[in-house]
């Protein structure tokens, strides 16, 4: 029970520091932040005006999630928060009729694929509640598609449609259904001019 306290404690001394973007020493030097922090800080704002499921620390660890799998992808964060929020308004165990789960709305099929290529252990279905390992599993697939389709909309395209479908629908020269793309991308603006991560 005290291990557990003193991890909440610290935890919630860890946000107080973050939200005012800098620590300071003793001598009265601000020693900033790093710019990773500061984004995570700003996400884990936003995540709190959803209802996520999840608790305050679970949160926090989805923002580090955020940030850190953007950075390895070379993606705007704001680009992953428009995915989720179209996918799954960032409701961890959501579940879409098609049986797609999680936060990024995968399919066990695929997901179960994306785990062997990143060597996660598979438990089943469960596996993809994690949000973690959803946002992780996610981006892995998004950036595929990206290198695949070598064009941003195709690829959140063929995230949401399946890339055999968009493939046969360009070797046909048949247009590509765009609604759902466009939504993302709408939302990524959106969400770029007002949290600005990308100048943190």
């Amino acid at each position: 029970m005290k291990e557990a306290l003193r991890s909440w404690l610290f935890f919630s001394l860890l946000v107080t520091v973050l939200s005012l973007g800098g620590a300071f020493c003793p001598g009265g030097e601000e020693v900033m932040v790093n710019p990773s922090f500061t984004q995570q800080r700003e996400i884990y704002r936003f995540i709190q005006g959803f209802h996520t499921g999840l608790d305050d620390q679970e949160e926090w660890e989805l923002a580090r999630i955020i940030v850190d799998e953007s950075r390895r992808y070379g993606l705007d964060p704001e680009l992953v928060l428009a995915m989720i929020l179209v996918e799954s308004s960032f409701y961890h165990r959501a579940k879409s009729a098609k049986g797609a789960r999680g936060l990024m709305q995968l399919r066990p099929f695929v997901a179960r694929v994306l785990a062997k290529e990143m060597g996660i252990p598979w438990q089943g279905k469960e596996t993809i509640l994690d949000p973690s390992t959803n946002v992780r599993l996610g981006l892995h697939y998004l950036s595929k598609l990206i290198l695949r389709f070598r064009d941003l909309k195709l690829a959140i395209a063929a995230y949401n449609y399946g890339p055999s479908y968009v493939r046969e629908r360009l070797r046909r020269g048949k247009p590509v259904p765009t609604r759902y793309a466009e939504r993302v991308l709408r939302n990524y603006r959106l969400l770029s001019r007002r949290l600005s991560l990308r100048s943190l």
